[in-house]
Formats: C-alpha cells, structure tokens, sequence
C-alpha cells in the first residue's frame, strides 16, 4: 500500500496485513508487485500509470485516467508499448446488462445524463484537478455508450457557469454541460450533466435511455437497473448486481492470473 500520506497508508495497510510505503515508487522497486490498482484523483493518477508500464504485469487504473488528453494519451501509447494489461475502472462494463445490451441490434439515438450534487473533495472543483462533471461523473455513462454504440466522430456542446461559483470558493469547474454526439456507426445521442443539485433534492439523477429498431431500454441509477421493451409490448427487468466493485477485481484478477 502506497499513499502521500504515511500515516493513512499505515493505518490501510495494518487493516488487511499489507506492507505500507511512502512513496510508489520504492513500492515498486521493493515489493515488485504482480499488479497495482492506481487509486487517485484525475490529476494525478497518469504520472503513477505512466510509472508502472512495462514495470508491472497488470494495472488498474481509477477512472478517468486523465482529465488532461495529452497525458492520457500517454498513458494510452505507453501501456500499448510495453505489454502490461492495462484496465480503466469503469465498473458498468463487469455488469450483466453491458454485455446483454452489446448483443442486441445498434441503438439509433440515446439519451444519457447525470445530475447531482458537488461531491465533497477540494479537487472536484477545480478544472485542473478534476476536469468538472463530465469528465469525473458523467464519464461512466459516456463509457457505456461507447461500449454500446462505438466511437463518437463528431461532438457539439454548451457548458454554463455562474452559480455555483458564487457559493463555492474556488470552485472554477462548469455547473451544467450538454453535448450532442455522432457516433460512427451513424448513430446520435444527447449527454447532460450539471453539478448543482441540493442535498436529496435529485429525482432520476442518473440514466441512459437506448432505442434502437425493435427494443428499447431504460437504465436508471447509480446501479443501471434497467427495463428491456422489445416490439410486441414484452418486457424484462434487469436488477443491478449487489457489488458491483467486487465483481470489477474478480475480473482484473482473472486476467492478471491468466
């Protein structure tokens, strides 16, 4: 266990029998682990990825990687130089219902959005720490629609800014995105987000809505419980798994032991 703060590595490290360490890089070099999980912040997470290609059979890395493309990018070029399997936690993807909606025909247009609150840690709102709410939030459900229809060949967007800035210091981050996508199978989708929800205020704060010719499916929540409408009126009810984040380590386990 690796953390900048010496005193919270040890006490992690002592709950689960690990070995603690200061800096990541003696961790490295000492422990020559088989694999790492890079816990950290947008802003900081590429120089540790970055660090452990080609030194590490298998990373897995917090999503986003980067909310900095050029260092992303890097990160990209550097994992495929060196062999390491590499993974970007997005948990949705070790979900039932990802791999269930991939086999169905291509969705045409979607609608997908994330609304909420500010989260509570000082460098979500800051754009050089955190990139805003697009890219630290609404990035899952961006992911799962990549995974659904493909890579996007076109973006427009509008972003706002003004409200929360006059209750938060030092918040410079946008309080609302829209964006609109075209995909390049030819499909279109809506992407909306904004940060500015009081507490319990959220109705329907995350979700995605698929249709495509002959079904239609409605994903809601932080789970992605989804309903299935197919041609004829028949309907099937997906629940989220209990834990998700359990199944998402099996998974990356499964590969760094093959």
């Amino acid at each position: 266990m690796a953390g900048r703060d010496a005193a919270k590595a040890e006490a992690l490290a002592g709950s689960c029998g690990a070995r603690a360490f200061a800096d990541w890089r003696a961790m490295l070099a000492q422990a020559k682990p088989d694999a790492v999980d890079i816990c950290l912040a947008p802003h900081a997470a590429a120089e540790v990825a970055l660090g452990c290609a080609g030194q590490v059979g298998a990373v897995m890395v917090e999503k986003p990687v980067s909310c900095d493309v050029t260092a992303a990018a890097a990160v990209a070029h550097a994992f495929a130089a060196s062999g390491t399997i590499v993974g970007a936690a997005y948990h949705n993807r070790a979900r039932a219902i990802t791999g269930r909606l991939c086999a169905q025909q291509p969705a045409v247009v979607a609608d997908a959005w994330w609304h909420g609150g500010m989260p509570g840690p000082p460098w979500w709102r800051t754009r050089r720490q955190s990139g805003g709410q697009m890219t630290e939030q609404c990035t899952h459900v961006i992911d799962l629609l990549r995974v659904w229809i493909g890579e996007a060949v076109a973006v427009t967007a509008m972003a706002t800014q003004g409200i929360m800035r006059s209750e938060v210091p030092d918040f410079d981050v946008d309080d609302a995105v829209t964006a609109t996508v075209r995909f390049a199978s030819g499909a279109i989708a809506t992407i909306h987000t904004s940060c500015i929800a009081k507490p319990a205020q959220e109705h329907d704060g995350v979700g995605v809505v698929l249709r495509a010719r002959g079904w239609e499916a409605h994903l809601a929540g932080w789970g992605m419980d989804a309903r299935i409408r197919r041609e004829g009126g028949a309907e099937e009810v997906v629940a989220c798994e209990p834990d998700i984040f359990r199944l998402q380590a099996e998974a990356f386990r499964t590969a760094v032991e093959a």
